[in-house]
């Protein structure tokens, strides 16, 4: 496969080399995105020092010439070195890096401690219901992440939390001092018809142009680029435009919906390092798994009709759904054990059973016999890995990488006996 994308977890679990496309060529690298980024930090580094050392030397041999150009006994040895660094093969200095956006929310109005009071929240759509009874609060600096499949409710809920739905149930209380910026992923709240320019005014009109063009420069819009209008921009122009508007409105409660759509990698990260700084609260819509993990502290889980309260990131809720499933699974191997066992009293103490039907139950009990030893043997290997892990650390980097391969692989074979325990359990 060849991937292009900015998911920084899928890059991280999928690929095995990394081809970057920088100063019109192309740059490989093994291993997945932070190896990458790890290799390429790295090399500037090396690149950098090379080329310090490199110039020291340069600096202080035109030094000495210069200070025995005109002696005739150094003549020699003046020419000598005017050679060698003729002939030296320059070390280039590591090139600048690409120019990146620069999102800082700074300070805002401390609100009280509640910030936001939900209870009740629902809708429906005729017949589908999206969620019901969902109850909850934001605290001051509070991060909260909503997640959910497409289709869920995820941004139905964040509008009803911002007051721009109509004929949901429930009720939204704002805390004391709480002013709230909406972010919208179709960015429907830009008038296409204006210029950044005009568009930035609009929002604050206290600012002069040159404040704007100064301003909007850290969100890569320089020069000129002010006047060109939204109509002619690019999902990512969009996105950074709306993300400037938002800085500029000082509210201490975010209502984000996907707010990295369309921004590449480098600013994708500027901005999770924004939003970790960010003093007020947060309530983020995202299937940014990366920006889900590392940003927020509580998830509402909006799937099949139903809304959740969770503690903690992405990577816990999934640690606490693997748990369940095996607790699941678990359950499933000992009832199917008590029927196979029912089953063969039942034989015993009734009337001959049929000698097909009496094949068969064998057949099945050798099956579910097989298939749990099966079952402890690769829950024995998948423990023997996660010794290993904690045996090598982090130092390893190929060999933990090789491992987590391993690792993943079985623990998807396991999950694949596990579930064929119930299609057993069901067919019985």
């Amino acid at each position: 496969m060849v991937i292009i994308s900015h998911d920084r977890r899928m890059l991280n679990h999928v690929v095995k080399r990394i081809v970057e496309v920088e100063r019109a060529g192309l740059f490989n690298y093994t291993g997945n995105y932070d190896s990458y980024l790890e290799q390429k930090t790295l090399v500037r580094e090396q690149q950098q020092k090379a080329f310090d050392l490199q110039q020291e030397f340069i600096e202080k041999e035109t030094k000495w010439i210069n200070r025995f150009r005109y002696k005739n006994t150094k003549a020699k040895q003046v020419q000598s070195r005017i050679r060698n660094l003729e002939k030296m093969e320059r070390t280039e200095a590591p090139p600048p890096e690409g120019s990146e956006a620069k999102f800082r929310f700074g300070e805002v109005v401390r609100s009280g401690q509640l910030v936001l009071d939900a209870r009740g929240l629902g809708k429906s759509y005729g017949d589908l219901k999206l969620y019901a009874g969902l109850s909850f609060q934001v605290t001051r600096g509070e991060r909260v992440g909503i997640i959910g499949p497409n289709g869920s409710g995820k941004t139905t809920l964040l509008r009803q939390l911002a007051g721009r739905l109509e004929g949901g149930s429930g009720s939204v209380a704002l805390g004391h001092k709480v002013t709230f910026g909406f972010y919208d992923q179709h960015h429907e709240n830009l008038e296409n018809a204006n210029d950044i320019l005009t568009e930035i005014r609009l929002e604050r009109p206290d600012m002069t142009p040159e404040q704007v063009r100064t301003f909007m420069g850290k969100f890569l819009f320089t020069g000129e680029d002010v006047f060109k209008p939204l109509a002619a921009l690019s999902g990512g122009e969009l996105s950074r435009v709306a993300l400037a508007k938002l800085i500029l409105s000082q509210a201490n409660l975010l209502l984000l919906d996907e707010p990295t759509n369309h921004l590449d990698i480098a600013s994708r990260e500027a901005l999770e390092g924004a939003l970790k700084a960010f003093p007020g609260s947060l309530l983020v819509v995202s299937h940014d798994r990366e920006l889900i993990d590392r940003l927020v502290e509580k998830l509402i889980v909006i799937e099949n009709g139903t809304a959740s309260v969770h503690l903690g990131n992405y990577s816990h809720y999934r640690w606490k759904l693997e748990a369940e499933l095996e607790q699941k699974a678990a359950r499933a191997v000992e009832d199917a054990k008590k029927k196979a066992n029912d089953a063969l009293k039942v034989r015993k103490n009734g009337s001959r059973p049929d000698k097909a039907q009496e094949r068969e139950a064998r057949k099945r009990r050798k099956q579910i016999e097989e298939l749990e030893q099966n079952i402890e043997s690769m829950e024995a290997l998948v423990e023997e890995i996660e010794q290993q892990f904690a045996a090598i650390g982090a130092a390893d980097y190929e060999q933990t990488r090789a491992l987590k391969e391993q690792y993943d692989g079985l623990k998807s074979d396991l999950q694949g006996m596990y579930a064929e325990w119930e299609k057993m359990i069901e067919t019985k």
